[in-house]
């Protein structure tokens, strides 16, 4: 059986598909009246620091699904023709066919809207709520997603090593035929994966040759030469600074500009590691070993350098989702299936080990609220999860992410 896990790690190239002609059931359709309250957990999460003055503000939940023909089970095979399906509040408001394979990486919410990508191995296309915006020459895999101003700023990185572009509306700014682009769309901290803005400016960071490159917009930011450490894990700009998640001696390191702070972990038991933002800083969010199982860990901003061990998991598949200044934690069992979420150390209070979720993307805290999108691993709906309410919507695919605006 396919594991979920396996499902979003495909990097395909994709061909142009006749749009699905099966539609979605009745209740399909009418999903937003089955909403119900977790037990256990009775009231949503207040605000911090709202000021009574002011409108009180009310989260609006968007969730994106594949959905694969009726007849298919996609458990097994999940590389079929498939649908989009794109949820406000629990109700399905966006189905829009993608050619196959289906790919999780070339779909995402950006401010109420569904933006989606193709290629057929010649040029890339860009829709919005599934209309075309643009298409331009080649082939690439969106590593960075921004609107700014209403121009859409893309990073594409081309198949195997094969150069990168940075465009605006589909129009090169700055390219090369070999390079790598860092970081990736499905972190989940970064609201434009691999691309971010820092201040007014637009940051991204590639690797051209054996050197790394801090880019902002089309000219070079700052270069770290190969061999400044033994090796380099993450680096973005935040408040005017170059942060770096580095190895230096066999231990990881978090650098502000010149400044180096020890992280007391072997970088040999590291499994995973990148640059977050907390405040006008960055923090690290790892993944390592320790006496023999796994845990997630973040280290405290800079002027402190005290590392906080996070939930001890019980697989390597356990993730840590830290959104400023709330922390979501997944216990997934080596079957790949949720044991437990914690939004701050408090049990959100799922049903153990029936659901599995896409992470981080499938979990979302935002200011004092948070959503998780969860797939059931057997017969049942999936259920939407927000603010200690459950909407369970029943469709013959899988959620690929969930958001709070």
């Amino acid at each position: 059986m396919r594991k979920l896990i396996g499902l979003l790690s495909l990097v395909c190239a994709f061909s142009c598909q006749e749009p699905l002609v099966d539609s979605l059931p009745r209740y399909m359709r009418e999903q937003g009246r089955h909403s119900q309250v977790v037990p256990g957990d009775t009231s949503a999460r207040p605000v911090p620091g709202t000021d009574p003055s002011l409108p009180e503000y009310v989260p609006t939940v968007y969730a994106t699904a594949l959905h694969f023909r009726d007849s298919v089970n996609w458990r097994l095979d999940s590389l079929g023709a498939a649908d989009v399906l794109f949820f406000k509040d629990g109700e399905l408001v966006q189905r829009v066919p993608v050619p196959s394979p289906p790919d999780p990486e070339r779909h995402r919410i950006w401010h109420g809207q569904l933006w989606t990508d193709y290629t057929d191995g010649n040029e890339t296309v860009l829709l919005c709520n599934g209309t075309e915006r643009f298409r331009y020459q080649g082939e690439e895999q969106l590593r960075g997603f921004l609107i700014v101003d209403g121009d859409v700023h893309t990073l594409g990185q081309s198949p195997g090593n094969g150069g990168f572009s940075y465009r605006i509306n589909g129009k090169t700014v700055f390219s090369r035929d070999k390079g790598s682009v860092l970081g990736n769309p499905s972190s989940g901290a970064w609201e434009g994966g691999a691309l971010y803005r820092d201040g007014e400016e637009i940051y991204y960071s590639c690797r051209i040759g054996r050197d790394y490159h801090v880019m902002q917009g089309g000219q070079t930011f700052r270069i770290i030469p190969a061999g400044s450490s033994d090796a380099l894990y993450d680096l973005r700009v935040r408040g005017g600074h170059l942060w770096r998640a580095e190895k230096h001696a066999g231990t990881l390191v978090l650098l502000c500009d010149d400044r180096v702070a020890s992280l007391s972990f072997s970088a040999t038991d590291l499994l995973s590691c990148q640059l977050v933002p907390s405040g006008d800083q960055a923090v690290i969010l790892g993944k390592g070993r320790m006496g023999g199982g796994w845990f997630s860990f973040w280290m405290a901003p800079f002027d402190t350098g005290i590392p906080i061990t996070k939930g001890m998991g019980r697989s390597a598949q356990s993730e840590l989702c830290y959104r400023d200044p709330n922390i979501f934690f997944a216990d997934v069992n080596a079957d790949g299936f949720l044991h437990q979420l914690l939004l701050d150390g408090v049990d959100v209070g799922i049903p153990t080990n029936t659901f599995s979720c896409p992470l981080p993307l499938a979990l979302y805290p935002a200011k004092g609220h948070y959503a998780a999108a969860l797939t059931r691993n057997g017969e049942g709906p999936h259920l939407l999860l927000y603010d200690g309410k459950t909407v369970p919507l029943s469709f013959n695919g899988y959620f690929t992410s969930v958001i709070i605006e």
